[in-house]
């Protein structure tokens, strides 16, 4: 309603412009005397008009946003009112051979002196409005705005004209050298360096192609200085939305805090194929599994099967997809991947060609606390899962895997080996191809660090981290549930995937910058303490076992593990020895099973470790 009544507003003030322009243009023409001439040419101030009015349609002059004046303004109001003055003029022309006086001097002072005044006016206003509006901000926020190109300067004339806020941009940061010392919109332009000696409220980013490099600095620059970061909302061409305000501005996530550009993969490939296709995907409704249910419906599937035991989770999934992503051919089944009846019927009712299996257990203390819910979940209920798609013709299997399957020191990462290697064990016993996805720790997921951080953050502290120096490589959701399409689609059986993810993270680096974002000091306004490693957690992640090696793959951030071929007896003989004493309740004896298996693994700060001190005295008698 306030666009269309400031789109009227414009238009009358053209209209009125255009009145006044006609009879200026008239008086002109006669030395500002009277002529009786005249009487005769003002009568054609309705036929004027309305030429004049056909050339504001046609050009939308009315439509224009005022907040932002540039040199496409002012072509726009050339060509507005110099077409319609050819019109005017051919028209009188014309009219001339019918005998009808028409004064072509008018028609051409008129033009000249309409195009004056139209563009004074959109280039005098928002002056005038941007100079009450900054006396008005003075004692608002105060605002650097980081690139001063034409996006910057677009954002400090939407901040500073917003009528909802009163905030005021006090510099621009900018490290081209050509812009050192000038000024763009009445702001000065500093280099970065200059942060540190600014006193501002908030810092908003406003560059739309900028390197992790580059903003990692910027970010960097401005959390040192306790200065809290939102980026503008961009769409096309660089330009924002005509309904943009200051309440629009998109908080700074913890992803663009990583000091690495995200990882985007091709499209085609992937969509041809999954389109048409019917595919299932085991935990679903989980962070990962929900993600790849997003990003699979644009592939146009012919059905999506979205098997979750998470019933408010999966209920959610299921409106959004039908109602927002207007998805019918989602559906949705509430069920366990360890009950074997239930499994059974869903591979019979819908017959699925591609599985994504990411149902699992992965919060490492409470796994380590319960294995024998790690195994059934994680060992049993991926059997089922692989089984059943390989007794009904599947065209593919995708495991979704962790980095913590890699030289395991918990129960978690030990019974994902252990499925890795059956998934392994399964490959060309049947029409299935097998592939596995390996990667480390997924931002924003449940269960990871950066939910609880948050929270802690704003419940004013204190951060527990488990051990100052505790590292993790980190990837976003979209990354890893791409990765996992990817991986089913370039995948023939038989391989584990892994992704190129940079340089590891330190947890309290990261404890720090979230601090530093929400606008505080770490150990000041809030405190990080280290509790100690929880059982079962390492220092320090990894991706490869000792006997892997990698290949590349067409895509340089993706890799793939050359692994041994495991035998399909000896791992179905072990994973039967397994259930078989997961009948006993005995959860050492469970464990010192899952170790038999998994040779590598050896528990860290965990009631198990006991069980590998005699594999450590026969290691030492070999060596």
């Amino acid at each position: 309603m306030r666009g269309y009544l400031t789109r009227i507003s414009l238009l009358l003030t053209d209209i009125s412009l255009s009145i006044a322009s006609f009879f200026g243009a008239a008086w002109i023409r006669y030395n500002f005397e009277y002529d009786p001439a005249l009487d005769y040419f003002l009568a054609d101030v309705f036929l004027i008009l309305l030429v004049r009015l056909v050339s504001f349609r046609v050009f939308r002059t009315y439509a224009m946003d005022l907040r932002f004046v540039s040199i496409s303004t002012v072509v726009t109001v050339f060509n507005t009112v110099v077409s319609g003055g050819i019109l005017m003029f051919l028209s009188g022309i014309v009219m001339r051979y019918f005998s009808i006086q028409v004064s072509l001097a008018i028609i051409v002072i008129d033009t000249l002196l309409l195009t004056m005044l139209m563009t004074s006016y959109r280039l005098i206003l928002p002056v005038v409005i941007s100079r009450t509006r900054g006396r008005k901000n003075d004692d608002g926020e105060r605002i650097i705005v980081l690139g001063a190109g034409y996006l910057g300067m677009l954002t400090k004339q939407i901040l500073e004209k917003d009528p909802n806020t009163r905030r005021k941009v006090v510099a621009f940061i900018d490290d081209n050298p050509d812009l050192a010392n000038t000024n763009v919109d009445g702001a000065p332009v500093y280099p970065p360096t200059r942060i540190h000696s600014l006193t501002a409220d908030k810092a908003v980013l406003a560059i739309r192609d900028i390197s992790a490099q580059r903003q990692g600095s910027l970010f960097d620059l401005c959390l040192e200085r306790g200065i809290p970061i939102l980026r503008v909302p961009l769409v096309q061409n660089n330009h924002l939305s005509d309904n943009f305000t200051a309440a629009d501005l998109q908080e700074i996530r913890i992803e663009d805090l990583l000091d690495r550009p995200a990882i985007r993969l091709p499209h085609d490939q992937v969509s041809n194929s999954y389109a048409g296709k019917r595919v299932l995907i085991t935990g679903g409704a989980g962070s990962i599994g929900s993600e790849i249910v997003r990003q699979l419906i644009p592939f146009q599937p012919a059905r999506l099967i979205v098997l979750d035991q998470s019933e408010s989770a999966l209920a959610e999934l299921q409106l959004e997809c039908h109602e927002s992503l207007s998805a019918p051919f989602v559906t949705a089944v509430l069920g366990d991947v360890c009950d074997l009846p239930k499994l059974t019927d869903i591979f019979e009712r819908y017959k699925p060609e591609v599985i994504f299996h990411a149902a699992a257990y992965k919060h490492v203390p409470m796994v380590e606390h319960f294995p024998e819910e790690g195994v059934k979940v994680n060992v049993l209920g991926t059997q089922a899962v692989a089984q059943l798609a390989g007794q009904y013709g599947a065209q593919k299997f995708v495991m979704v895997s962790t980095d913590k399957a890699v030289n395991p020191t918990n129960v978690m990462g030990a019974t994902k080996r252990v499925a890795e290697l059956l998934i392994q064990s399964l490959d060309g016993h049947s029409p299935t191809s097998f592939i596995t996805t390996r990667f480390g720790n997924v931002l924003g997921s449940s269960g990871s660090v950066v939910p609880r951080f948050r929270e802690q953050i704003r419940q004013g502290g204190p951060v527990t981290v488990t051990h100052p120096e505790i590292t993790r490589y980190f990837m976003t959701i979209p990354e890893a549930s791409r990765l996992v399409l990817e991986a089913g689609a370039m995948g023939e059986g038989g391989e584990i995937f892994l992704f190129d993810m940079g340089q590891p993270v330190r947890i309290v680096e990261l404890a720090e910058k979230m601090i530093k974002l929400s606008g505080r000091r770490p150990y000041q306004e809030i405190d990080i303490v280290f509790s100690g490693l929880r059982p079962g957690e390492k220092l320090i992640e990894e991706l490869l076992i000792q006997s892997e090696e990698t290949v590349e793959t067409h895509h340089p951030k993706i890799l793939k593990a050359r692994v041994c071929p495991t035998s399909r007896n000896v791992i179905q003989r072990q994973v039967d020895q397994l259930v078989a004493v997961l009948g006993t309740a005995d959860q050492h004896l469970l464990v010192a099973k899952i170790k038999e298996m998994v040779p590598e693994y050896v528990s860290r700060n965990s009631v198990y470790e006991s069980l590998d001190r005699p594999v450590k005295q026969s290691t030492q008698l070999r060596g």
